[in-house]
């Protein structure tokens, strides 16, 4: 007498065969992903292999990068020239700390995916000569070789020699150097004489991404914003009133998505 089964194998066959995962299936009855692959293959059904689409634990748009077209795509580019990580050419990581968690959320959604957001404990290190003290962070991971590739092309991950905005179009190119700025820049509120309110803006990276930046100050507002070097980081800077006010103007007017409390900042300058 053969082993009997303690499920109906048909119906999870038919599941299968309409798109469920293994994993899924196996979720649902309480039992493992491998038992529910041999139980199908015992019964004859065709087994799908343990790759792309139907192994992949966390779901997402991996084409996002494909073609830069769109607001969101062009400012998440910026972002992650200055905040992310391709590991190994397998993943994209992001790193940020715990005060802008909603903005990998934002992330996320962008991305349309599944991977949850951990936490981590940084030790004290020392940036730039200066010591930071231990800080807790949050980050996200996407793995896939199709986004690796897509930002490599895009020259994320080579940017002591490429620009991507060089790539955009230039009703785009705005978009991208916000994420930038939201990255790797800061917005300062000054206050001299009592009441005389100034503000400053920094962008620093690697020289093509500063001198980018430096060159869309430039046009944007005449700023000169002289690229600098100190401690093996290039950075630009402005100061002032009117300038800073036109640049973060183009900037974060009529912006779709954004770090929060930049735009907060936005807002306070009044324009």
């Amino acid at each position: 007498m053969g082993h009997v089964l303690p499920v109906n194998i048909d119906d999870i066959a038919t599941e299968y065969n309409r798109g469920a995962t293994s994993q899924q299936i196996g979720s649902r009855l309480g039992v493992c992903a491998l038992t529910i692959r041999r139980w199908l293959r015992g019964s004859g059904v065709a087994v799908r292999p343990r790759t792309g689409l139907h192994s992949r634990k966390h779901q997402f748009n991996q084409s996002a990068f494909s073609v830069i077209d769109t607001e969101n795509k062009a400012y998440w580019l910026g972002f992650i020239m200055a905040d992310g990580h391709l590991w190994k050419g397998m993943a994209l990581q992001i790193g940020l700390a715990v005060i802008d968690q909603v903005h990998l959320e934002k992330l996320k959604a962008f991305f349309g995916g599944t991977q949850p957001i951990y936490k981590k404990l940084q030790p004290a290190s020392m940036l730039n000569g200066r010591m930071i003290k231990q800080r807790e962070s949050v980050h996200v991971q996407f793995s896939s070789k199709q986004l690796v590739s897509d930002l490599g092309r895009l020259g994320i991950g080579n940017s002591k020699l490429v620009n991507p905005a060089d790539q955009l179009s230039v009703d785009l190119r705005r978009h991208y150097y916000r994420g930038l700025f939201d990255g790797d820049g800061s917005l300062m509120k000054q206050v001299v004489r009592t009441s005389h309110v100034q503000w400053e803006m920094n962008q620093c990276g690697h020289f093509a991404v500063v001198n980018g930046f430096s060159e869309f100050a430039r046009s944007t507002c005449g700023a000169k914003a002289s690229v600098r070097a100190h401690r093996g980081i290039y950075y630009c800077s402005l100061h002032g009133n009117a300038k800073p006010k036109q640049l973060a103007k183009e900037m974060y007017a009529d912006s779709q998505v954004f770090l929060d409390r930049k735009h907060t900042l936005f807002l306070e300058m009044g324009v």
